[in-house]
């Protein structure tokens, strides 16, 4: 049985989207912040010595984002799922930075994350001071931050505890929000420099960073999907 036009179109989109998605790439190249913590920020990828005895193996390479990984350059609190349902698929896998659990309530503290990639950029923040967002977040100037409904579990004794996965000894949630470039209003970030600043989160957990890649076909790869189409249209003409 002959495949229809829009299945055929289906088809292309699909493998498309696979070889785009098959490349792995940096999505954040470099971060740092001011008026932080002596631990400093680390970003996926980077190694260092995990000033927390709890932590394993050490020194700790930042993986990307996924169940049990540490959340703080300070802590051994670990990410997970807060049900046994799981993170939020659109994180997992993506960069992410260990921030510094003590700059909580630093006021003047700064993070710099630079992307290498087109991005969509997400603040994990203690889901306790919800209803007291910083200022930032919503003011218009470089990003707003947007909730999207979902939240992420603190194991806050997963080093040392014992627990892993999903949905086990889970202490605190924090919620996820998205960013938006207030100039462009869009949520799809092109490589570059962004500042985040303080998370007015006082006795409560530090914010945390993931960037997902967004892969977007360039012009040549988008030109010769469209040409494969257009063959197979007039090869399915000629043979009717």
């Amino acid at each position: 049985m002959q495949r229809t036009k829009f299945q055929i179109l289906a088809s292309v989109i699909a493998v498309m989207a696979v070889v785009n998605a098959a490349q792995a790439v940096t999505v954040i190249s470099a971060v740092s912040s001011t008026n932080g913590e002596p631990e400093g920020v680390h970003r996926t990828g980077d190694t260092f010595n995990h000033v927390n005895g709890n932590v394993s193996p050490n020194p700790h390479t930042v993986p990307t984002f996924g169940e049990d990984v540490f959340a703080f350059t300070d802590r051994d609190h670990q990410y997970n799922g807060n049900t046994v349902a799981g993170l939020p698929a659109y994180l997992v896998g993506g960069d992410y930075v260990m921030t510094e659990n003590d700059a909580r309530d630093n006021d003047t503290f700064t993070l710099d994350v630079t992307l290498a990639h087109a991005a969509r950029l997400y603040v994990i923040r203690d889901a306790r001071d919800a209803a007291n967002l910083p200022s930032w977040f919503t003011d218009g100037l470089g990003l707003d931050l947007l909730d999207t409904g979902d939240v992420v579990g603190y194991d806050e004794g997963g080093g040392g505890g014992g627990t892993v996965g999903p949905g086990v000894g889970i202490n605190q949630t924090g919620r996820v929000y998205i960013a938006t470039d207030t100039t462009t209003g869009s949520s799809i970030l092109t490589p570059g420099t962004f500042k985040l600043f303080e998370s007015s989160t006082n006795g409560q957990n530090m914010y945390g960073v993931v960037a997902v890649a967004v892969f977007v076909p360039e012009p040549a790869t988008a030109t010769l999907g469209l040409l494969a189409f257009g063959g197979m249209m007039l090869r399915r003409r000629r043979m009717a």
